[in-house]
């Protein structure tokens, strides 16, 4: 729509082309939001806190943020922030447990996982 409003298009035409690519499913919304949530979090390894805060920066509805959501749930979501925790865990050259802790939750954090996703799993790693 943005495009087209560039090109100087009437907003009339604007709708009736944007009707016609939907019904034709060249423009769907829902499956871009699956596939961006998939892309983030296999390539990337975002968390959903990140992989929503750029759904909504493109404006996605909250219909389809769910469907992008529930996409999720079908991925190992656990295993990757386990993974992330891990590796960043023997990356940092700390002899303060605290500090240690403290940056991986940072790391983790920035990569959009939830909070008390990390406490756990940090919680877990040091039980063993």
């Amino acid at each position: 729509m943005n495009k087209l409003k560039e090109y100087g298009m009437q907003t009339l035409a604007i709708d009736t082309i944007l009707v016609e690519l939907i019904s034709d499913k060249f423009l769907d919304e829902e499956r871009f939001a699956k596939a961006y949530a998939r892309g983030k979090f296999n390539q990337n390894k975002w968390g959903w806190r990140k992989i929503l805060q750029g759904l909504k920066h493109h404006q996605i509805s909250k219909y389809c943020i769910e469907k992008a959501h529930a996409e999720l749930i079908n991925l190992p979501y656990f295993e990757v922030l386990e993974d992330l925790m891990k590796k960043k865990w023997t990356q940092i050259h700390s002899s303060n447990t605290f500090e240690k802790r403290q940056k991986v939750a940072a790391y983790l954090l920035s990569k959009g996982f939830e909070s008390n996703y990390i406490w756990e799993v940090l919680s877990d790693y040091e039980a063993e």
